[in-house]
């Protein structure tokens, strides 16, 4: 098993990936890169963020809900519990 670093990183290498080629319009080969990303980590806001631009674009508006609910809410959590007194 890898370590959480490790997966942190590799996790973030994807997304960085699907990022430039979402930027390209090549939008099925970045959804590939951006559920590769999601799936490595999965309390991760910015790669569920691209997964649901990605969805979008394919027309599968109703997973694409699906990854913006939880990309919010995970944000959400993550914001709460770093500024917590």
């Amino acid at each position: 098993m890898f370590p959480e670093c490790y997966l942190s990183d590799k996790s973030k290498y994807h997304r960085g990936i699907a990022k430039v080629i979402f930027s390209l319009k090549e939008y099925e080969e970045a959804l590939d890169y951006a559920l590769i990303s999601a799936e490595l980590v999965l309390n991760f806001p910015q790669a569920n963020f691209l997964l649901e631009q990605a969805l979008e674009k394919r027309g599968d508006l109703e997973n694409a809900k699906t990854a913006f609910e939880r990309a919010s809410k995970l944000k959400s959590i993550i914001a709460s519990n770093f500024f917590k007194p």
